[in-house]
């Protein structure tokens, strides 16, 4: 379980094709943890993975099948910037909301508006059958930030993107058609559940 407030911003520094067709990412993180502990759960861009080996400053994940299926890692590059975030401890501040690290689907940046110093940022999701677990207000996980949905219109919504959040993520990097991680708020989905019965 994570809070989607992320801790650090690391970098691909490699791609590793395994035998068995899944893949290893080696991650160059930014920040100095020294307790990390091997099969640990880290949020990469809101994907909970499985701390598998350390070389040095890298940190080795692997990708089945159906994690490169579902997310937008398929098409992951070297030099990409990914979030890092650990999980919660028990006692932990909770200061963003509960974030499972199970991605729903994915959304592509439509456009990114200067709004006064924040930025206000569209994106277009590739699930149209999921927009009603969007709700205005609400909460919303954008490759692994913890965000507020601020507008709703048709299969697009919006984000507004405060200084801090520019600065220690990794939306600075995204370019219009860029694709992120979206995990719904986990209220949203159980409702909807349970009233589709």
């Amino acid at each position: 379980m994570f809070t989607g407030l992320v801790q650090a911003v690391g970098t691909v520094e490699k791609l590793e094709l395994l035998e068995n067709k899944s893949k290893r990412f080696w991650i160059r993180p930014s920040w100095k943890e020294t307790d990390l502990k091997l099969g640990e759960s880290i949020a990469v861009s809101g994907c909970c993975l499985s701390l598998v080996e350390e070389k040095g400053p890298l940190l080795g994940f692997d990708l089945g099948q159906e994690t490169l299926d579902v997310t937008r890692f398929k098409s992951t590059r070297e030099n990409e910037k990914v979030n890092l975030e650990r999980s919660l401890r028990l006692g932990d501040r909770l200061g963003g909301h509960f974030v499972t690290g199970h991605v729903d689907t994915v959304c592509a940046l439509q456009s990114v508006e200067d709004s006064d110093g924040s930025w206000v940022l569209w994106w277009k999701m590739s699930d149209s059958a999921a927009r009603n677990l969007l709700v205005e207000k609400g909460s919303i996980c954008i490759d692994g930030i913890s965000l507020t949905v601020n507008e709703i219109s048709g299969g697009s919504f919006s984000v507004c993107i405060i200084p801090i959040t520019w600065q220690e993520t990794n939306l600075s990097y995204f370019g219009v058609g860029d694709h992120a991680h979206l995990e719904f708020d986990l209220l949203a989905k159980h409702v909807a559940k349970l009233v589709s019965k």
